[in-house]
């Protein structure tokens, strides 16, 4: 029988490996609610700061302000509270990623709740986090478990968090512990998040708690003490588990000279510091390079900025080919099979995100074929949630939350992604 093209049997054009994962990611401070860390003491302290000055930072032609300013100038806005009661309703939001065909989804675990006090760990927390892996695999999804995603236990920052070598330790006692305790279940775990964008807005430009301005301290946590870290957690988990697969989650961006005066040294540079420095240093104990993508970014002069053409909704400019550079820079510099642990964009009105989904993975299936072993592709994020000091106007959901109700929402992007996933490609 001869076959017409409009059976659904049809290969894609961009046709993905059959072992491909598909899926998406949250995070626990984001998502869970009812937490008590670093995080929480600060958005209580400055969530009227935040509010009054959201219409100076967010009222820019690239940010879709008349449609955010009512959320933005609200302070509850930048209170996690509640956040979206993932914490109780997983079991409810892993129905719908099963439903959505997802095959791996990455969670973070809470340092907060597992060890309250140094030393005092909480079987009921991990008991929980427990039955998370367990909802994952009964679904046939696979967990990605994130063991540091920017949240900290209020007893480490005040020992000075990730500037301090004290917290080498306490981190080696939490991991253990959690590792014992998950272990098992557990085949791939992403030790830290965004190393560099932690460091940067955490210490260097004084944005996030601590708010401790100090280039030294910045350097000192992302060029030594995080890579020390993830090093360390790398060998727990391969002493528990010598098969499991462990990475990091690495912020990249796509660095392009504009300006006139930008030598190829600065632009190297540019991009040695901002995507390699971390990935240099963990370069020997990583089975697979974790990978985040939002910006480009454009250089000039000594200096530069995020570009804002064809914004998001939060002002970030769309530039999906970019991440087919990144992807094929990682293979020639590291030769490790990558997996996209982030990758998202804020969009209330879900106008740009089917368009962006294809876009982007269509800049995956090109570094494929250019011989990048790419694993899968995580979306950022499973559901609307708390984007850190922006608080909960972005909203980057395959799902949407209404926060009174906590009604969840599937948007139709999200059914086009399981489209996607469903034919393992697309045209």
């Amino acid at each position: 029988m001869v076959k017409t093209s409009s059976q659904p049997d049809k290969k894609p054009h961009f046709a993905f490996p059959k072992s491909f994962f598909w899926g998406s990611a949250t995070s626990s401070h984001q998502v869970e609610g009812g937490q008590d860390n670093n995080w929480t003491t600060w958005e209580k302290e400055h969530a009227g700061e935040l509010s009054r000055g959201s219409q100076k930072a967010f009222d820019t032609p690239s940010v879709h302000w008349y449609r955010m300013k009512d959320q933005a100038l609200d302070p509850a806005n930048y209170i996690s509270g509640q956040a979206v009661d993932h914490y109780n309703r997983f079991r409810e939001d892993f129905d719908i990623a099963q439903d959505l065909k997802h095959t791996m989804h990455r969670f973070s675990l809470e340092w907060s709740r597992i060890e309250p006090q140094p030393g005092q760990y909480d079987e009921a927390a991990l008991t929980h986090y427990r039955e998370v892996i367990r909802a994952l695999h009964s679904r046939n999804i696979e967990p990605m478990v994130t063991l540091f995603h920017f949240s900290l236990p209020k007893w480490v920052e005040a020992r000075g968090g990730w500037t301090s070598a004290e917290t080498l330790k306490s981190w080696r006692n939490y991991v253990s512990k959690v590792v014992d305790a998950l272990g098992d279940d557990v085949t791939y775990w992403c030790t830290v998040n965004e190393p560099e964008v932690f460091s940067t807005f955490s210490y260097a430009l004084g944005f996030w708690p601590p708010q401790q301005r100090s280039f030294l301290k910045a350097a000192r946590s992302y060029a030594s003490l995080l890579p020390r870290a993830h090093i360390d957690a790398y060998r727990i988990i391969k002493r528990h588990n010598p098969k499991a697969q462990v990475g990091a989650a690495k912020n990249n961006m796509w660095y392009q000279a504009t300006g006139r005066f930008v030598s190829p040294i600065l632009e190297r540079l540019a991009v040695w510091w901002g995507n390699h420095v971390f990935l240099d240093k963990i370069r020997k104990y990583q089975d697979f390079v974790g990978i985040n993508y939002y910006f480009k970014y454009n250089l000039k002069g000594f200096g530069g900025e995020i570009d804002q053409q064809n914004p998001s909704e939060i002002g970030w400019g769309l530039h999906p080919e970019g991440l087919a550079v990144i992807l094929q820079d990682l293979h020639k510099r590291y030769a490790k099979p990558v997996i996209v642990t982030e990758c998202g964009l804020a969009d209330s009105t879900d106008e740009l995100r089917t368009w962006y989904l294809k876009e982007i993975l269509r800049a995956v299936h090109r570094a494929m074929e250019a011989g990048v072993q790419v694993q899968g592709f995580l979306y950022w994020s499973l559901l609307d949630n708390f984007e850190w000091d922006k608080g909960f106007w972005p909203q980057f959901g395959l799902v949407s939350v209404d926060r009174k109700t906590q009604k969840r929402t599937i948007r139709p992007s999200a059914r086009e992604y399981t489209k996607i996933i469903a034919a393992n490609g697309l045209d």
